[in-house]
């Protein structure tokens, strides 16, 4: 039974040269960096040229890593930064919004019933209700599986004011899906 390796260990191979050790990386976390972009964006597109250039910088730059990094908030990093550059670029143009956009779930795996796409639509458009702050939390604690002390660090914001978004954003959520 072969050893699943850590990040930490995957990284430090790439570097020292084996260019096989970058793939385990990609397919371990790719899929949630694009489910995320895709809920930030709502451009599967767009999501997939920035999940690619998150995953080029990371092959050019791993060698400039710090010992212990956490790449998976490195890379929800650089997948939000360069997500909000998109965002800034297209602020004043008007947004279409297509159901095929929105990143698929396991819920949503093909068999999945109607109630399930309905339940799916009616929370993407209770998150995308929120005011951006509070969205941002939600995405990156739900979608990404990051921790407050994370995305505190991620956005520079104080950890109590990331748990406290959270909180709020929960709140409006729930008041948002009991009036539909």
């Amino acid at each position: 039974m072969a050893m699943v390796q850590s990040d930490e260990e995957l990284l430090a191979e790439f570097c020292g040269g084996r260019r096989d050790a970058f793939e385990p990386l990609y397919h371990r976390h790719a899929s949630n960096v694009l489910t995320y972009l895709c809920t930030m964006l709502k451009d599967r597109d767009i999501a997939e040229d920035i999940l690619q250039q998150v995953f080029i910088s990371l092959a050019q730059n791993a060698h400039a890593l710090n010992p212990g990094t956490n790449l998976r908030a490195y890379l929800f990093a650089g997948a939000r930064n360069r997500a909000l550059n998109v965002r800034r670029d297209r602020q004043n143009r008007p947004r279409f919004v297509s159901v095929e956009t929105f990143p698929t779930t396991s819920e949503m795996s093909p068999g999945a019933n109607i109630e399930n796409a309905e339940t799916l639509r009616k929370l993407n458009a209770a998150i995308d209700a929120l005011p951006e702050g509070e969205r941002e939390v939600v995405l990156l604690h739900t979608r990404a599986d990051l921790g407050f002390r994370e995305i505190a660090e991620m956005t520079g914001t104080p950890q109590g004011t990331v748990a406290t978004r959270y909180r709020t954003a929960l709140g409006r959520m729930k008041e948002f899906l009991s009036h539909d």
